[in-house]
């Protein structure tokens, strides 16, 4: 009998340490992923200095940043709402160019009138006669009714 309980408490003693092993192994793994965790979340908070406040349209906007947060993928609304509008200009790229492209020809246009305008402004200032009374500098005009004798 005594080779029995031996036996058994030989077998107890190999559990228990192959639990401890296991709790040992289940608490680095949770360290790991804390510490993966931490890193991500300080990767992504680099450069993101802009902040941006929104109103949404429907409930289902809210749902999805809630259902990506509750899942683990993203760590707040704001860090989901981040993500979905990054995934979104990915999947647009060619769009946004295109539309980037015009926007580039409307600030060189803009510019060009800016500076059409500043010649303008500043032949005034050459002449000021010219723009104080701009009715004096102009030919006087005929009636057309009266006829050229007149």
């Amino acid at each position: 009998m005594g080779d029995v309980a031996e036996q058994l408490g030989r077998a107890k003693r190999g559990q228990i340490g192959a639990e401890r092993e296991q709790r040992g192994a289940e608490r680095e793994r949770r360290a790991a992923g804390r510490a993966g965790l931490a890193a991500e979340r300080a990767e992504r908070r680099v450069g993101r200095d802009n902040v941006v406040a929104c109103r949404l349209d429907d409930d289902r906007a809210l749902e999805a940043l809630d259902a990506l947060v509750e899942a683990g993928v993203r760590s707040t609304r704001s860090d989901a709402a981040s993500w979905l509008i990054q995934v979104g200009l990915d999947a647009h790229r060619e769009l946004l160019d295109d539309v980037s492209g015009t926007v580039a020809e409307i600030r060189r246009l803009r510019a060009e009138a800016v500076q059409k305008a500043s010649r303008y402004a500043d032949l005034g200032r050459a002449n000021p006669d010219r723009n104080a009374n701009p009715d004096r500098n102009a030919e006087p005009e005929q009636d057309a009714a009266a006829g050229p004798d007149r």
